[in-house]
């Protein structure tokens, strides 16, 4: 369904050629790609800076 190919979709940039990712790193990334694909990115960096 669309969750799942959502899903696919975050971890396949992830996985591109010759990347390497920490955790920490990998969870970030995944936080503000979420973020973008649901329209909420500006959101995100306002409850970041206030």
């Amino acid at each position: 369904g669309v969750i799942e190919a959502g899903c696919k979709t975050v971890l396949g940039r992830l996985k591109q050629s010759g990347m390497f990712w920490t955790v920490r790193g990998a969870n970030a990334i995944i936080a503000l790609r979420c973020c973008q694909l649901s329209g909420k990115f500006e959101d995100y960096w306002e409850a970041r800076t206030a």
